[in-house]
């Protein structure tokens, strides 16, 4: 029989409500509820029966109960078939169905257009699935993977949508087999084992330090591929870590949990919030099953020497290596170890025959590791102590050492627990570094809130009181909180102070400063800043990695800030050589470096040479970040900048859209990116004469801007309003904004820089617009000093001022010397920006009216306002 819609709905709210409803109580209520309908009550009674079976096996199996269910009420389920080879799923062809799960099947396919022919993997929602729940999962999924970039890690590349309106996901493709079943194959002894292990635990580690549980370990999600690498897959439950909930994210209506019960932890099965200590658990699973052949019972748990398939197994695994794994599968998560980190830390000095933290800190155990790794030289040494009277006095020595050792590493121990345990205690499930639109309040108080616990919890402790407030301002920054953020880090800087042994805390402050007065356009402070960095690696002789080549970067785009545009691009160019040398790990760096490069060229008007660096770091985002996300938004906004300096005007403006929608789902209205963003669309708008667009846009990027005001950024902003002023009249207006911008810029740069200069050019044309010559000349002519220094002699800037010269000169009756100025810039300015130009059309209505007055009815017929 087919049930009907209706009666679905009816069994689904009864079911759904029924849940909420506490088990001692529930019969009593649903029986009232169906108001004698015994069908209803038995369909409903049936699905609650099931319920919780289903509860535990529903990210595995969700599709077989879905079946029964759907058979036992008389109705059909969903068929779903494998897709047919070749069929396309936006650019890609699907070559052959590789899997299924409860939320989506997984095909092996291939760029259809020609584009990259490596292979992937493209997960689609199964037909029947794509809920709100599911689909909301999905999401949440491609967000995810979208933040983690780890070579053990399997990789997003890509997502969007089917034609029948599905989502997919497209990742790296991993050809491989299952932990455990790679290690029985290639006949892995235990040594061997535990390595490739500790690969994982470090993979894991990872996604821990970017605050994202995976939820779901076991071994069908960790493959091994060709070279013997471990990858980590299927982030479909992970969660990230939230202080205020047990458990956000996406959850399906009826509140059943998405699990693999066979590797979930206690806390999983119970319904109990989950930390970093529930994917400690599931490893410690996996590695039980790894080096003994046999899933573990949680129930009845055995020790793993017990169950091991011979006895040179056995005897191994007795000892640590027990103690090693049932501290990971202790029932209460305060028992196991506090991170993937601590766990590899134990099999690594296992492996090196060092003590491990999980047995203690017995002097007859400390002595047993001491012995076994240095055998022959203790039989020597026991030959000596036994030759000699004082051989008390040795041992005693040795025993005074030993307890000196062990009070380090209780120390370390505890200095690392600390640590970790202050990360997930203060940011549980929130990600702060890219809070979602209209979380921020929530998450600034998060921040707040730690600030404090870092000054109570941590006194006394300098180091990790730095570490930690570097962090937190790092969050602050990426909030927009500027102000917030540099109090954090000062605080940071004073509590490293001049100890060599903080050193690295000192540096990574002075980093996150640098990268703070770069957002506010500090040209001077951050070129003192990124050269402290940069000094301080090269004269401790540490090694190269993503700090130094980022404040290298940073060097550079101080100098281009500066006007040393020939030391700027020897540093951009050397910034680009180390992070080539940095490895496939650091592509989003490498991205960064040819970004920041072209913004160089961009700056010295070289916009068609800036364009392809910065599609190439386009893609290089896209292929860690995915289609649509928060990282990809600087580099949009810098693409469409330079497809508009080229006059591509509507081949821009979607560009800068998408920068702009992209930043402000991420950020809220209030950040100061989208200000930005905006402020950009606005200036295209106006170049292109649409200056009513403009204006609400330049408004809403200064109010933004005036939030917590920033020297340069906010000159700029006001100059480029004052622009679209001008253009609709409103004079006065745009000439206090135009004295506000310079005052800024010489503020934060002095008189004899080209943003002054850019500045004194505007106010100079708005006053001759107004109809003060005389003014506006002193201001024209000190502008032009600096913009022929700064520019080659035919470039369009040196004569888009002369221009304005010859306009102040002409309303002054000095024709002679108008003309030929007004004359050579409009050549100008139409080869170099098009005749449409609005610069180039000013040119052309001032000749234009010059040739009027004088009454040179052709010449000035000629210079006529062209039609638009």
């Amino acid at each position: 029989m087919t049930m009907s819609r209706e009666r679905w709905q009816r069994i689904d709210d009864l079911f759904a409500a029924a849940l909420e409803i506490e088990p001692s109580a529930r019969d009593a209520w649903l029986t009232a509820q169906c108001a004698g309908d015994t069908e209803l009550l038995a369909h409903v009674r049936r699905l609650l029966r099931r319920a919780e079976e289903a509860e535990v096996v529903l990210g595995d199996s969700v599709t077989r109960y879905a079946s029964d269910i759907l058979e036992s009420l008389g109705g059909e389920a969903v068929a779903d078939e494998a897709l047919a080879a070749g069929t396309r799923i936006g650019p890609y062809r699907l070559i052959r169905e590789v899997g299924r799960g409860g939320m989506g099947t997984v095909y092996l396919a291939e760029r259809a257009d020609a584009e990259f022919e490596k292979r992937v993997a493209l997960k689609l929602v199964r037909r029947g699935m794509d809920t709100e729940d599911v689909l909301l999962r999905f999401r949440f999924e491609r967000q995810i993977l979208a933040s983690l970039e780890h070579p053990s890690i399997a990789r997003l590349y890509d997502g969007g949508a089917a034609p029948d309106g599905r989502p997919y996901l497209v990742m790296e493709y991993i050809e491989g087999e299952p932990i455990t079943r790679y290690a029985e194959t290639h006949g892995l002894g235990i040594d061997e084992r535990l390595r490739l292990f500790g690969d994982v635990c470090d993979a894991v580690a990872f996604a821990h330090r970017s605050l994202v549980v995976h939820r779901d370990i076991k071994p069908s999600n960790i493959l091994i591929d060709a070279a013997g690498s471990p990858k980590l897959l299927d982030f479909g439950i992970a969660r990230l870590l939230d202080p205020s909930a047990p458990d956000t994210g996406p959850v399906t209506r009826t509140g059943l949990r998405l699990l693999t019960p066979e590797y979930a932890s206690p806390e999983q099965r119970h319904g109990l919030p989950v930390t970093t200590a529930t994917d400690v658990y599931s490893l410690g699973l996996v590695l039980y099953e790894l080096l003994t052949g046999t899933r573990a019972d949680p129930d009845r748990l055995r020790r793993p020497s017990t169950v091991a398939g011979n006895d040179a197994w056995r005897r191994r695994l007795r000892g640590d290596l027990d103690t090693i794994i049932l501290r990971a599968l202790a029932e209460d998560p305060e028992r196991r170890y506090a991170s993937a980190d601590q766990l590899a830390d134990d099999i690594d000095r296992h492996l090196q025959q060092l003590p491990v933290h999980a047995r203690g800190e017995s002097m007859r155990y400390r002595a047993g590791r001491f012995i076994r790794r240095h055998r022959g030289v203790v039989a020597a040494a026991a030959l000596i102590v036994l030759s000699l009277v004082s051989g008390l006095g040795v041992a005693l020595w040795q025993a005074g050492q030993a307890a000196r050792e062990r009070d380090e590493a209780n120390r370390e121990r505890a200095r690392a627990e600390q640590v970790s345990e202050f990360v997930l205690g203060l940011f549980g499930s929130s990600d702060p570094l890219r809070p979602e639109a209209g979380d921020t309040m929530r998450v600034r108080a998060v921040v707040e809130h730690g600030a404090d616990r870092v000054r109570a919890e941590l006194a006394g402790q300098p180091q990790l009181q730095a570490q930690m407030l570097t962090m937190l301002g790092r969050v602050f920054r990426n909030l927009g909180q500027y102000s917030r953020a540099e109090e954090l880090i000062g605080e940071a800087i004073v509590l490293a102070g001049d100890n060599p042994l903080y050193a690295r805390e000192h540096v990574e402050a002075t980093a996150a400063l640098a990268d703070l007065a770069l957002r506010r356009r500090e040209y001077a402070r951050l070129d003192s800043l990124a050269s402290a960095v940069v000094s301080s690696y090269e004269d401790a002789d540490w090694p190269v990695d993503v700090t130094y080549v980022n404040n290298v970067s940073l060097l550079a785009i101080a100098r281009d800030g500066l006007g040393n545009y020939d030391e700027a691009r020897q540093r951009h160019e050397q910034a680009l050589e180390l992070a080539s040398t940095l490895g496939d790990t650091a592509v989003s760096t490498r991205a960064s470096m040819l970004n920041n490069y072209a913004v160089h060229l961009h700056q010295l008007g070289e916009y068609a040479q800036a364009e392809p660096l910065m599609r190439q770091s386009l893609e290089l985002a896209r292929s860690i970040y995915g289609s649509r996300h928060v990282g990809l938004v600087s580099d949009l906004n810098n693409l469409a900048s330079a497809i508009h300096y080229q006059g591509r005007h509507d081949e821009a403006e979607p560009v800068y859209r998408e920068a702009i929608e992209i930043a402000r789902d991420a950020y809220g209205p209030d950040h100061p990116y989208v200000a930005q963003f905006q402020e950009n669309l606005a200036t295209l708008y106006a170049d292109m004469g649409r200056y009513e667009d403009a204006a609400p846009l330049y408004r809403e990027a200064l109010r933004v801007a005036l939030l917590e005001p920033e020297g340069l950024r906010l000159a700029n902003l006001r100059r480029n309003y004052a622009l679209n002023l001008h253009a609709t009249g409103q004079l006065d207006e745009a000439e206090a904004m135009l004295r506000a911008s310079l005052e800024g810029f010489r503020r934060e740069l002095g008189d004899d820089h080209l943003y002054p200069a850019l500045a004194r050019t505007s106010l100079g044309r708005t006053l001759t617009e107004a109809g003060h010559p005389a003014e506006a000349l002193p201001l024209l002519r000190a502008a032009l000093g600096v913009i022929e220094r700064e520019f080659p002699s035919d470039h369009w800037r040196v004569h888009h001022v002369r221009g304005e010269i010859g306009r102040a000169l002409a309303l002054l009756g000095d024709y002679t010397q108008a003309e030929p100025m007004l004359l050579q810039s409009h050549t100008t300015l139409a080869a170099a920006r098009g005749e449409n130009d609005h610069l180039t059309r000013d040119m052309r209505s001032y000749l234009h009216r010059m040739y009027t007055e004088l009454q040179r009815i052709d010449e000035a017929a000629a210079f006529a306002p062209a039609p638009r």
